[in-house]
């Protein structure tokens, strides 16, 4: 006979906010396995409030080589925020402003050893930088002219 769906289970013995298990799955990597993350995803993502301070303590515990590791992870991230950034929706450009201040401030903080060349792989990727640091500064330029109301209210 098959168990009953209604079948009460135990609870768990403590709760993980659900953006806080967002950032564990874009930022640790199983095995060799490169993670492309879904549009669904990243919808959640941009949706849900950042954590700065889980954002950053995960980030900190990452040394730059292993964000070199993680460099196609990463890259997304940089990548989903600009589009975010570009797309002018007010709840997730606000967030991923959040989370690009945070993430930029810890990854420019640590210590490389070839500083120029491993920041852009861990932003955008040698072969894309252009690009992608146009639309980054298009983004931005963007955002400043025709910020929504609120946008700037909060700034930290």
């Amino acid at each position: 006979m098959e168990p009953s769906p209604l079948k009460r289970q135990d609870r768990p013995s403590s709760f993980q906010p659900k953006i806080d298990s967002l950032y564990a799955q874009l930022l640790e990597r199983d095995g060799d396995e490169l993670n492309d993350f879904s549009d669904g995803f990243w919808q959640e993502f941009f949706l849900l409030r950042p954590d700065k301070a889980c954002l950053r303590r995960r980030l900190d515990e990452i040394d730059a080589d292993d964000l070199l590791e993680i460099q196609a992870e990463t890259q997304q991230l940089f990548r989903r925020s600009v589009v975010q950034i570009q797309s002018l929706n007010g709840v997730s450009v606000e967030s991923a402003l959040d989370t690009l201040t945070v993430f930029l401030d810890v990854v420019l903080a640590k210590r490389y050893t070839n500083p120029n060349s491993d920041i852009i792989t861990v932003l955008a990727g040698l072969d894309e930088v252009d690009d992608v640091f146009l639309d980054f500064a298009h983004a931005i330029e963007n955002v400043i002219r025709n910020g929504g109301p609120g946008l700037f209210e909060q700034i930290d």
